[in-house]
């Protein structure tokens, strides 16, 4: 590789040397791409390169100062031409294995990127693919795919249009395999494992059991059984069979004639009843030694027998079914019993004998495939629009999707605007995280951190993390969580929406104190569906605002609830892998249990103090432009400034609007209103509750367990916060 010698080349700026280093430029061009090998295609990546630098030479005929100028070599290309010559800087690259252990070649590739504005995951899935390392997340593949799909080459040369071809090639397929697909995949394998039991959660029940079906059908078509047959348990209507149309997909649930050993009709209505037959219809298999697969379908099986007075016998039955189903297997082909529900917990009876299988909501290009591209045409929609809509229903179950597409038509809104359509579905997805009873959602709408006075720390870091949050190649590289420790009333609920805002992606509240409920298990439950959602509408904000008062009494209670739903929040914010940024806010974090803390838990840990000087001139000028009043005059605002020491920006907020209130809208900015104002307000810092929070939050900062909010911290403002010994504090 000659690469680093043209970075060499280009570092020299005698201009008496200029035709020298052109001349050089030329030849390591030339052995650059090399002549043709037998091998090459006739129309390649080298070729392209090949063609620009020849448009390179001819440029230099108009007076290039630095033939290999990369960004006026960059300016000649299209989005994709630019994508073409980076796919061949790593296929060169990677004939000697250098893509990877060379710092030069890779410095050299990331100018390139830098340069050509390229988009980093373009870049880094390049990396992996010429690495052949596993491949970034499918929907960068999918853009590549899209961005150098043969329409987007209509009007290039045929060398052009080649080489695109050429790197098509070289991508992976594109994964395409929906939510149901991959669980009807792990499902059709523990069927053909023998797995007696399994639980799969979700809050969409008739989808799983579609899928259910297509598993066990999938399954039967590789094992040689004798006889195979799906059953449902209803409630309402006790086991039914499930019969297939001939030739279809299509099935319906017929009642299953229902026996016991003296062949009297069992109402199987009853969950003991139902429980009695599979086992005597086990047994029966097993005396014909009927080779079978038989798959018993339970909707909601657990939290019915939760509701019971007295649950553990169900559960004792369903255990001892359980392994009748295992130590039988052998001889009677296999059987599962698949319970569906959302469920949070598994009772500690079925814990060693149940495999637990996430059935997740429906994915963007699930909902496209099915619902929105057969209908492109009956819609009016374009391909483009009709993906976008798509993103914006992620989040909501299948049949949810499907009404508000219905609902859509009744309404007339495909002949609309798409705003009028989006809106439609923002309204609905805000209904289906509101029934979970302790999510909320929020559009990101507003000024961003432009709105927000102060706060510089919080601000530069989530500047410098917005890249690393959106980059989706390499998961684990993206920030997490931040905690926002501090006074009440200075903001930190206010940045974690500016945040939102910035990012332009939601923000959901978690309100866990609305957790706990009457029913055992329905907090455990709420909290599976919540996770769920939550990643179905992730790139998202995740906001728990005072976070101590959910979880400080973790471990102390009798019925431990809070402390398994607290595992269950812990383990979730530690293993999951979707672009959600977990905000949480304190005012006194040692009340919280100290595993929380364990290091990688959190990306930062932000102190937020009443605001200082600079930061409260931030803050009044932000708050003043909220009412149509006049500008305040300097001098005004210097005294506001000295005589606000210690407020929060609430206290502050509650200042201006106090003026307003006092003097009206229309009227001049004069000092002695301000004075009587001013006088009316009592600060909490002074309390001793606050004065208390303020040593900790100074402790806390001395010793490096958590990093100033303000961008110009410090240390005396805090000492001047705190009130000396001997001076009088409010109660």
């Amino acid at each position: 590789m000659e690469r680093g010698k043209i970075s060499r080349i280009e570092q020299e700026k005698d201009e008496h040397k200029k035709p020298i280093i052109t001349e050089e430029i030329n030849r390591i061009y030339d052995n650059l791409v090399g002549p043709t090998t037998p091998e090459e295609p006739e129309f390649s990546l080298r070729k392209l390169t090949r063609s620009v630098s020849k448009v390179v030479r001819d440029e230099e005929k108009r007076n290039w100062t630095n033939p290999l100028d990369l960004k006026d070599l960059i300016e000649l290309l299209s989005e994709q031409e630019k994508l073409l010559i980076l796919a061949f800087g790593y296929q060169v690259s990677a004939i000697d294995r250098r893509v990877v252990q060379s710092q030069s070649e890779r410095a050299y590739l990331n100018q390139l990127t830098l340069v050509a504005d390229i988009k980093f995951e373009y870049k880094l899935l390049f990396e992996e693919i010429f690495s052949r390392r596993e491949t970034a997340k499918s929907d960068i593949l999918d853009e590549l795919q899209t961005l150098l799909s043969p329409n987007q080459f209509s009007q290039s040369s045929p060398l052009v249009t080649r080489a695109a071809e050429s790197l098509r090639a070289v991508l992976p397929t594109v994964s395409t395999e929906s939510s149901h697909n991959k669980s009807k995949k792990e499902l059709q394998e523990l069927i053909e494992a023998r797995y007696p039991l399994v639980f799969l959660r979700t809050v969409e029940e008739h989808r799983a059991i579609k899928c259910v079906v297509a598993a066990h059908r999938a399954s039967i078509l590789k094992l040689n059984f004798q006889e195979s047959k799906v059953i449902r348990w209803s409630r309402a209507r006790g086991l039914e069979e499930c019969t297939q149309f001939p030739h279809s997909a299509q099935y319906i649930w017929e009642p299953c004639s229902s026996f016991n050993e003296r062949k009297e009709v069992l109402d199987t209505c009853s969950i003991e009843q139902a429980i009695s037959f599979i086992s005597n219809q086990l047994k029966e298999r097993v005396r014909k030694k009927n080779r079978s697969q038989y798959t018993y379908i339970f909707p909601d099986l657990t939290t019915l027998i939760n509701s019971q007075a007295n649950s553990q016998p169900l559960y004792r039955l369903l255990k001892e079914l359980a392994n009748s189903i295992e130590q039988e297997s052998d001889a009677t082909g296999s059987t599962t019993l698949i319970i569906v529900g959302a469920e949070g917990s598994i009772p500690s009876l079925l814990r060693d004998s149940v495999y637990i299988l996430d059935f997740f909501l429906p994915t963007a290009n699930e909902i496209y495939q099915e619902l929105l591209s057969p209908n492109l045409t009956q819609y009016g929609l374009k391909e483009e629009e009709a993906k976008e809509l798509a993103k914006k229903a992620v989040g909501m179950p299948f049949q949810s999707v499907e009404r508000v597409f219905r609902l859509m038509t009744v309404r007339k809104l495909w002949s609309t605007s798409r705003e009028e359509r989006q809106q439609l579905i923002l309204e609905t997805k805000k209904q289906e995280i509101r029934k979970t009873g302790i999510l909320e959602y929020y559009e990101p709408t507003g000024n961003g951190l432009e709105a927000v006075g102060g706060l510089g720390g919080i601000k530069r870091w989530v500047q410098n993390f917005q890249d690393w949050f959106e980059q989706d190649s390499y998961p684990r590289l993206r920030p997490r969580a931040i905690l926002l420790e501090g006074y009440p009333g200075c903001g930190k609920s206010f940045i974690a929406r500016a945040i939102s805002q910035e990012w332009k992606i939601p923000q959901i509240n978690f309100d866990v104190s609305r957790l706990q409920s009457k029913w055992v298990g329905e907090s455990e439950s709420n909290v599976f569906q919540a996770l769920r959602l939550i990643e179905a509408s992730s790139p998202s904000i995740l906001f728990m605002d005072e976070i101590e008062k959910a979880f400080s009494g973790v471990g102390g209670e009798s019925s431990g609830v809070m402390t398994r739903l607290f595992g269950t929040v812990l383990s979730w914010l530690s293993d999951h892998h979707y672009p959600i940024l977990f905000i949480a806010t304190s005012n006194d974090t040692s009340k919280l249990p100290p595993e929380l803390f364990r290091a990688g838990r959190f990306d930062k840990i932000f102190v937020v103090m009443p605001p200082n000087d600079k930061e409260r001139v931030e803050i009044i000028q932000r708050k003043l432009k909220a009412y149509p009043i006049s500008p305040i005059q300097d001098i005004n605002l210097k005294f506001l400034v000295q005589n606000t020491f210690g407020f929060s920006a609430a206290e502050i907020e509650e200042l201006i609007k106090t003026k307003v209130h006092w003097s009206g809208l229309k009227s001049v900015d004069i000092l002695e209103d301000w004075q009587k104002v001013i006088a009316q307000v009592k600060p909490q810092f002074r309390t001793k509750k606050m004065q208390n929070l303020l040593q900790k939050y100074r402790q806390l900062m001395r010793e490096g367990g958590g990093y100033p909010a303000s961008e110009s911290y410090d240390d005396n403002f805090i000492n001047k916060l705190i009130v000396q010994t001997g001076e009088k504090t409010l109660e």
